[in-house]
């Protein structure tokens, strides 16, 4: 059964993602650390719970890289902790972020059939109120950039034309084979060297094994 994680108080969420660009960043997040920005309320700890299943919080409760670069005012580190977070919505919805609440709990209710219906709400309504402060457009963005940039450089790799002749023996023949090598991009010599040492075995298993 999948696990969600969802907080009792998700209009909070907001207000206290704010105070993380404004306050500095605690070494460990604990209750009274909580009460000491404002969230004193005994459901706001269920907060905590949010922020580490987006990765904002470390299972020890220390705040991490995410948390940093939230606070430095990218929103796409929050997209990006929402796609980890709640991965089984956007396996079944690519788009999850905009979709419907009646798509999402229906997911919800199939991977997790013992929620009761009010958890359900409370687990689309967390993930609703999260989606609404990040940015999904950024991260779309960078994954284009990132398949642009990869298509390009294996169309930049260079094709070599390796010549080889194969002599048979006893038979007087010698036939030429031309081998096309697609190389991948690389300043480690070793790869290269690998990779001939595997061409040369081969071929010369051609010169001992006779017809």
């Amino acid at each position: 059964m999948a696990e969600y994680a969802y907080t009792t108080v998700p209009s909070k969420l907001r207000p206290f993602l704010e105070k993380i660009r404004d306050v500095g960043v605690p070494p460990k997040v604990t209750q009274a650390w909580l009460a000491s920005i404002g969230f004193s309320s005994t459901n706001d700890r269920s907060l905590v719970s949010v922020m580490k299943l987006v990765g904002f919080i470390d299972a020890g409760g220390r705040p991490t890289d995410a948390w940093e670069a939230y606070r430095g005012g990218r929103r796409d580190a929050l997209a990006t902790g929402i796609r980890s977070g709640f991965a089984l919505l956007f396996e079944t919805y690519p788009d999850a972020q905009v979709r419907s609440n009646a798509d999402l709990e229906s997911v919800v209710k199939s991977s997790a059939p013992k929620l009761g219906r009010e958890t359900v709400s409370r687990v689309v309504s967390t993930f609703k109120h999260l989606v609404a402060l990040a940015d999904f457009a950024a991260v779309e963005d960078a994954g284009e950039r990132e398949r642009t940039e990869r298509r390009r450089s294996m169309a930049d790799e260079p094709d070599i034309a390796l010549p080889a002749a194969i002599r048979y023996g006893g038979t007087g023949v010698t036939i030429h084979i031309n081998v096309q090598l697609t190389l991948p991009a690389t300043t480690d010599g070793s790869v290269y060297e690998k990779l001939f040492a595997a061409m040369r075995a081969h071929l010369l298993e051609g010169m001992t094994d006779g017809p």
